[in-house]
């Protein structure tokens, strides 16, 4: 998907509730970074978000947000630390497997956060999650969102989204 596209899609989507909840989620996950070390992206072995950690490395670098520069890791690879975010992003069931790692970097200190399609015992071992069910994006001015990885184009626009004050604003403090 073009930069542009992505963008367009989130200006549309910008009044549904799901966009509040991605908003959410992304100011979570920017505050984290502060402090942090790795941001790891991680999904389901058989499903793995090559495609979201690249838009995201595409929008961090074109916006010169270097903390929010992913490193997709396999889930049988993950090894978190005590000052790493991690990011589960999956479309559809989250394996046990990787359940378990989530507890376990959360044990260890790390942040938890979440993508989830239809799963929703990521809820149970994330900091915080965000559903993005079909029939949740089906909102928005008669404009439905096509699919799950549309919805993550538009949290990596929101999450690397920079605030511009306005001039008076920005005179007035």
């Amino acid at each position: 998907m073009q930069l542009s596209t992505a963008a367009t899609l989130a200006r549309t989507a910008k009044h549904t509730e799901w966009f509040g909840d991605l908003r959410g989620l992304a100011r979570s996950l920017r505050g984290s970074r502060g402090e942090s070390g790795r941001l790891l992206v991680t999904g389901a072995p058989d499903d793995e978000p090559w495609h979201f950690a690249a838009h995201l490395e595409t929008l961090a670098r074109w916006r010169d947000l270097p903390e929010l520069t992913p490193t997709l890791v396999r889930a049988t690879d993950l090894q978190v630390g005590p000052r790493d975010t991690m990011l589960v992003v999956a479309e559809g069931l989250v394996p046990d497997e990787l359940l378990e790692r989530c507890a376990d970097a959360r044990r260890a200190g790390g942040t938890v956060f979440g993508l989830t399609g239809v799963d929703e015992s990521l809820f149970e071992v994330a900091h915080e999650a965000v559903r993005l069910a079909p029939d949740r994006l089906e909102r928005g001015r008669g404009w439905i969102l096509p699919d799950f990885e549309a919805a993550t184009h538009v949290f990596g626009e929101i999450a690397t989204a920079r605030r511009v004050r306005s001039w008076s604003r920005r005179l007035l403090g």
